[in-house]
């Protein structure tokens, strides 16, 4: 509610304090949100090992977003270890779980912007 001003005034520091609740009880959504808070600085330190372990969170619980969240994290390094596969599996789970758009995200992996899996038949799978 505070962080898209649904009714109240837009405040960042309420909707983290607010998701950092929610995400402690295990909600999902929550997870995700707080992990784009931390990953952004928005409310809250910017923290992006933080954000990494709420993606994963949220992703472990089913929730596509997450998944593309945490396979951007592991594609770029930002909150781990860069590790492309683990990339390309996560990208594989938001596809899944309904993100049909995350198809160009393994194009690439696939055709030249990784050195985990370069096989251009694969890509148009």
């Amino acid at each position: 509610m505070y962080d898209f001003a649904y009714g109240v005034k837009k405040d960042d520091e309420k909707a983290c304090y607010w998701y950092n609740i929610s995400a402690s009880l295990g909600d999902r959504v929550a997870q995700y949100n707080l992990g784009n808070n931390c990953q952004n600085g928005r409310g809250t330190e910017k923290d992006l090992k933080r954000a990494f372990e709420l993606y994963m969170q949220s992703a472990l619980q089913g929730y596509a977003n997450a998944m593309y969240k945490l396979a951007t994290c592991y594609d770029n390094g930002k909150g781990t270890d860069k590790n492309e596969e683990q990339a390309l599996i996560w990208y594989r789970k938001a596809i899944e779980a309904g993100r049909k758009r995350d198809y160009f995200d393994i194009a690439y992996l696939r055709t030249g912007g990784s050195n985990a899996v370069k096989n251009e038949k694969e890509a148009v799978k």
